[in-house]
This record gives structure tokens, C-alpha cells and sequence, in this order.
């Protein structure tokens, strides 16, 4: 049996690091920070030699991300053209260039923002034959693990709206 401390707390084991959140208060600042996060991280990987590796969320969660993305490229010239993305969803069936693909999403609000290479992209195909389908997923999945040693970037549609943001890389 523990004892508790005098305001009635269990106490802290001396080997149990506590691990407090951060909390940012405004969704601007949360994409900034997450951006130039994401910048800091492609000059460490071009720095060492290496090239940076982005998993990409689509929806409306990260477009303040992209949009600062792309206000850094612009304004203070962070290069994209040695990054390589990947994102792991589309719909089916869907046409890249239909108004409801992720494809399309992704070139209207960042890639078309930014230098990065079009052979760099990598957005599942929606327009595959039926039967191509799990090759295709398999296909997009494995080149992205491949990358995830470099660096993997995720966030979650709950972190925003909490305003809490974990970056990892």
C-alpha cells in the first residue's frame, strides 16, 4: 500500500518520468510551430546528408500547416526540392483531378505552393482497377515505411482540437 502525500496525492516514483503536455492556446500558432518545426527538420536531414521523408494528413486539420509551409518557402526560401511525401489515404473509386480527391487537395493547398518535386509525391491512386486496389495501398505503404527512418510527420485531428500538437522527428 502507497501512502499519500499531505494533499491527499499518491506520491512520484524518483524512476517515473512525468511527461507534461504542451499546450498552445491558438490554431495560427499551432501550425507555425508545427511548420517550422517541419522546416528545422528538413535543413537537419539535407545538413547530415540526407533528405526529409513527410507523412501528410489531408482534410482541413493541417491546411494552417500547409499554408505556413508555403509562406516559409516564399518568404524565406526553405527548399522542398530534395523532400519526399507520401500520403496514405485517397477515396475509390476517384479520379486524381476530381474536385473530392486527396491527389488534387494536396497539389492545391502544398505542392503547388512549394518547389517540391512531382516525382517526390506520392498520393495513393483512386482510379486503379478494383483487383489493383490492395497492391496499390501495399504499394504506397511500403515506399513510406521505407522513409520513416529519415522522418515521419503525423498529426492528429484530436491534437488540433485540443490544441495540443506533438511533432516527432
Amino acid at each position: 500500500a502507497h501512502r499519500l502525500g499531505s494533499d491527499g496525492a499518491a506520491p512520484v516514483s524518483p524512476q517515473i518520468k512525468e511527461r507534461v503536455p504542451v499546450v498552445i492556446a491558438e490554431y495560427d500558432e499551432v501550425s507555425r510551430v508545427i511548420a517550422r518545426r517541419i522546416a528545422d527538420v528538413i535543413a537537419e536531414r539535407r545538413r547530415f546528408g540526407g533528405h526529409a521523408v513527410l507523412g501528410l494528413a489531408t482534410g482541413s486539420t493541417p491546411i494552417g500547416i500547409y499554408r505556413e509551409l508555403a509562406r516559409l518557402h516564399r518568404e524565406e526560401g526553405v527548399d522542398f526540392s530534395d523532400v519526399v511525401t507520401f500520403n496514405l489515404d485517397e477515396y475509390f473509386p476517384m479520379r486524381p483531378e476530381s474536385i473530392h480527391s486527396y491527389n488534387r487537395y494536396m497539389w492545391e493547398n502544398l505542392f503547388d505552393e512549394i518547389n517540391v518535386k512531382p516525382e517526390n509525391v506520392h498520393v495513393p491512386r483512386g482510379d486503379v482497377p478494383r483487383d489493383q486496389i490492395a497492391a496499390e495501398k501495399m504499394r504506397s505503404k511500403s515506399a513510406a515505411l521505407q522513409g520513416l527512418g529519415l522522418v515521419w510527420w503525423q498529426m492528429s485531428s484530436t491534437a488540433m482540437a485540443t490544441r495540443r500538437a506533438t511533432v516527432s522527428g
